[in-house]
């Protein structure tokens, strides 16, 4: 709805169209009620702790993964040396 109202305000030739700096000023977008916006920024926080904690897993798994080549090549040599 704002995209098709905007692009009855463009101006400029084709190739350069643009919506007037006016039109972006009126513009009215409405916004949930404050409540609403606080039970929105809880979820979102939410969201968030929960994609640190995944996150952090997966800092911890690479480390781990990391280490693999050096323990299995120590393993190995340690087949080799003691029979």
């Amino acid at each position: 709805m704002v995209l098709q109202e905007a692009a009855s305000h463009l101006t400029g030739a084709v190739g350069q169209q643009r919506v007037p700096a006016d039109f972006l000023h009126k513009l009215k977008i409405p916004l949930p009620p404050v409540d609403e916006q606080k039970r929105l920024v809880g979820w979102l926080n939410e969201k968030f702790a929960a994609v640190n904690v995944a996150r952090e897993a997966v800092i911890q798994q690479i480390k781990v993964i990391d280490k693999l080549p050096t323990a299995l090549l120590h393993k190995a040599c340690l087949i080799i040396v003691i029979p």
